[in-house]
């Protein structure tokens, strides 16, 4: 995408937003100026090139989306994706498109919404809404892939900085998608360095020809593991800090020369042997659940929850404590039966035994403060 598209891109994107803030939508009708500003949009991309069509970017914890129907007006809502994947939908109730693009999610919604009402023909379709936090994720050939916060002029290149790129990793083929499903490829490397918005998600090549494995999936930290001779499976896994929690160990896809090897085990293939090129997918959980972590971690916000999960490991998940800083008071939210509860515990005390460390619960929020905040349970 040059740089002309991406403004257009840009700008269809804020001018569709801001209709549907003043009143309308796609499913409710749209105002008389806003279709006037949109035309000459159009005739605008006419003239400098069109945006790149969706990228099959699938639905994400955090997500907004709007949802629209032309034959059910109530149906014109907006909807933000939860920790656990699911939507809620009018007459409905809670609907899982977490991990589905916006075209199966719709296609989801319109099976559930059919097997509800014998009325319902036409079907639902979806739009991707920018993002209420100023963030952005970053994934593939960095050394901390994850999301990172925005500044309010962040552009690529220091974005993809702040993730530590590998020494393998290609920065003359960046992949950026927006919130709405269009995309775009820059080189770096040509100053080919927009602005990063809201929502983008920044994928970083390997390097052709190296001599590499590429560990992707259910892992901590997904990236490069520089290949060896004798290098396993095991020791490619333990490199990225091993699998997350929702990464399923007896469920590892190897791809060879590109064919998908029959699945491999972790407990039971740790010391297969790898080659050069080889690409390993941990395969995840079919329904992931998340915890919210804030404060000063190095990579704030949602982390993989599994059960029986206790606070140290949460914390690690979110990249651990940010090295300027010394914590201690963690505050953690739970909401169970409809009823908050709100506990307080000391690192400190923990890591000296004094404290148990305590099992964390999917939905869970976790406060990390530093030292100075006040005392722990």
């Amino acid at each position: 995408m040059d740089a002309s598209s991406a403004a257009i891109a840009q700008l269809v994107e804020h001018s569709t937003e801001n209709a549907r803030v003043a009143g309308s939508s796609p499913a409710c009708g749209t105002t008389p100026l806003s279709r006037v500003f949109l035309t000459l949009l159009l005739l605008l991309v006419a003239l400098v090139g069109p945006v790149r069509a969706a990228d099959g970017r699938v639905l994400l914890p955090g997500d907004r989306i709007e949802i629209f129907s032309g034959d059910e007006p109530t149906l014109c809502v907006v909807r933000t994706v939860s920790i656990q994947g699911l939507v809620s939908v009018p007459s409905v109730g809670l609907v899982p498109v977490g991990n589905l693009t916006l075209e199966e999610a719709a296609q989801r919604i319109t099976d559930a919404l059919v097997g509800t009402r014998q009325s319902h023909r036409e079907p639902v379709r979806l739009r991707g809404l920018p993002p209420r936090e100023q963030t952005a994720i970053v994934t593939g050939a960095v050394a901390q892939a994850g999301k990172f916060w925005l500044g309010t002029e962040d552009r690529l290149l220091e974005l993809v900085q702040k993730a530590a790129p590998t020494d393998v990793a290609s920065l003359a083929s960046v992949r950026v998608s927006h919130f709405d499903g269009t995309w775009g490829t820059f080189d770096l490397t040509q100053n080919q360095n927009p602005r990063v918005l809201p929502g983008d998600r920044v994928g970083i090549a390997l390097q052709s020809g190296q001599s590499n494995v590429v560990v992707v999936g259910g892992v901590r930290w997904p990236g490069v593991v520089r290949w060896r001779p004798g290098i396993t499976l095991g020791d490619a896994i333990a490199e990225v800090d091993g699998l997350n929690p929702h990464g399923r160990a007896d469920a590892i896809v190897l791809t060879r020369s590109g064919s998908d090897l029959p699945p491999l085990s972790l407990d039971r293939d740790r010391a297969y042997a790898l080659r050069p090129g080889d690409s390993v997918r941990v395969t995840l959980v079919d329904r992931p659940l998340f915890v919210s972590v804030l404060g000063p971690v190095v990579q704030p916000g949602l982390v993989p929850f599994k059960d029986g999960m206790r606070l140290t490991e949460v914390i690690k998940s979110a990249g651990g404590i940010r090295a300027a800083y010394q914590v201690d008071i963690v505050v953690v939210s739970s909401v169970v039966n409809a009823k908050r509860t709100v506990k307080r515990y000391s690192l400190a005390k923990i890591a000296r035994r004094e404290l148990a460390d305590p099992v964390i619960l999917a939905q869970d929020s976790v406060e990390v403060y530093p030292v100075g905040y006040g005392g722990g349970q």
